[in-house]
């Protein structure tokens, strides 16, 4: 959970804490976990990263119908310019650039 939180991975967070929550449910392990997922779901300044990383998610699944890699790229690049500066935005951003590699060999 802190991993995620210091890579930015806001989205991976909170499921990691749900999953606490979820397995320490009548624990004190539980109880924080809910508390800290809470503030993450409530925090104004991470909702727009939560919801990036919705909109990613949705991206990646409409990549897996494509079956054209180029395409793949653009929806990708697209993505990550409609969201500069959140973290789905740089790993959209990276998908992209592995894409257009693998184009090359």
């Amino acid at each position: 959970i802190d991993k995620a939180r210091e890579e930015r991975r806001w989205q991976l967070a909170l499921e990691l804490l749900d999953r606490v929550v979820e397995e320490f449910r009548l624990h004190e392990y539980g109880t924080q976990a809910a508390a800290e997922a809470k503030a993450l779901r409530d925090d104004k300044s991470l909702k727009s990263e939560l919801k990036s990383w919705e909109a990613f998610k949705k991206v990646l699944d409409e990549n897996r119908k494509r079956k054209d890699r180029n395409a793949r790229a653009t929806a990708l690049r697209a993505f990550a310019r409609a969201h500069t500066g959140l973290r789905a935005a740089e790993d959209a951003e990276k998908l992209a650039k592995e894409l257009e590699q693998s184009l090359e060999e």
